[in-house]
């Protein structure tokens, strides 16, 4: 039985041989009839095997291959994380109301303007293509913040409270300490229209604005040549702006190594509030009666405006050098705010019982806030 078995095999093989030489000898007649030798035929590589070795090279070419996260184009980075050193000069102004200041004195403005340094950090998550996170709505996500703090320089006209020659003074107040902070969280999708050279991304999200000017202690005393002289003394002042950014950025991949990053932004505001802090005040160190001599009750009160109307922009133009860790870069910028006229919502300082009116006004004045600067950060 063994043997026999053994037979039948041998028969098999010896037949497969034969077929395929058969088939190698049908081929070679058929490369003879096109003048082809049988040199050349044997030289002849397999077209099976030439299939097979092009399929290797691209599996091999994609497990070498880096995944890519989102459709970032830059870098493959599905967390990145940067971190920023900033310096601007903000610069403020607003016009006083017409009771307070003629129209011809001083541009009828208060101006504010300083240098101010701070930093920044912001994280950018872009999930990977398989991820749930990553869909046709979004597959950009973002939180950022930054922090400064800086002095200003005040000058603006001051009313006198004895009426003269010299009823309304220019008013310069040095160095006003001051602070902000400001952080968003963002989500958007990236496209692009030009791969490995454009990409867009558009997004909105929500943001928040803090920004405190902190005056009280400082004073100045207005040359009234009277008796009594107007003490004009600082208070601290604080604006909160809560908004709804909308913007724009456009990567693009100058080199390899380089990439010049434009962005343009609109922010809109859903609601914001000035708080002006009068606590601090001290006039009995200063001048003694003064106030009452004139029939002012100062009530010591705080006074916060509700701010319903106002915008923003901004925009940047930065430049990343691409290293094989971190990335650095450079971003020169712009931020603008305008906010409108605003009614007073709460408090009430200072009263004149004389003339049965307040001292303080119940509007604040539009105004706008430019600031200007640059930072220079690294991205890991």
């Amino acid at each position: 039985m063994f043997f026999s078995a053994f037979g039948a095999l041998n028969s098999y093989a010896n037949q497969s041989r034969d077929l395929l030489i058969q088939k190698q000898l049908n081929c070679v007649e058929q490369h003879q009839d096109n003048g082809l030798s049988w040199q050349d035929v044997c030289s002849m590589p397999d077209p099976i095997d030439q299939r097979i070795q092009a399929i290797d090279q691209q599996l091999d070419e994609l497990e070498n291959k880096p995944q890519r996260s989102s459709s970032s184009t830059f870098n493959n980075r599905i967390h990145t994380f940067s971190i920023n050193f900033q310096s601007f000069d903000s610069y403020f102004y607003r016009p006083l109301n017409q009771q307070e200041v003629p129209d011809d004195s001083f541009n009828n403005s208060r101006k504010l303007n300083g240098v101010w340094y701070g930093g920044g950090a912001k994280y950018t998550f872009r999930p990977a293509e398989d991820s749930i996170f990553n869909n046709p709505i979004f597959n950009y996500f973002a939180i950022d913040g930054l922090y400064a703090k800086g002095s200003n320089d005040v000058s603006q006209k001051v009313q006198s409270f004895v009426p003269g020659p010299d009823y309304f003074e220019k008013l310069n107040i040095k160095k006003i300490p001051g602070y902000m902070f400001e952080s968003r969280i963002l989500v958007g999708r990236d496209f692009t229209p030009l791969p490995y050279i454009l990409q867009v991304t558009p997004y909105t999200g929500f943001g928040v604005r803090y920004k405190s000017d902190q005056a009280a202690g400082h004073q100045d005393a207005l040359s009234d040549a009277l008796s009594d002289p107007t003490i004009v003394l600082g208070y601290d002042t604080t604006d909160t702006y809560y908004y709804i950014p909308v913007g724009l950025t456009f990567d693009f991949a100058a080199t390899q190594d380089y990439q010049i990053s434009w962005n343009l932004e609109y922010d809109y505001l859903v609601k914001g509030y000035e708080r002006d802090d009068y606590s601090n005040f001290d006039w009995n160190s200063n001048s003694p009666n003064f106030l009452l001599n004139y029939g002012f009750n100062f009530t010591n009160q705080n006074l916060e405006y509700t701010l319903t109307h106002g915008w923003g922009a901004r925009t940047s133009l930065k430049f990343l050098r691409h290293v094989s860790l971190v990335d650095f870069y450079l971003e020169p910028y712009l931020r603008y705010w305008y906010i409108g006229t605003s009614r007073i919502s709460s408090g009430n300082v200072g009263y004149n019982f004389n003339t049965n009116t307040q001292n303080f006004s119940t509007a604040v004045n539009k105004n706008f806030t430019l600031e200007a600067g640059a930072s220079l950060g690294v991205e890991f």
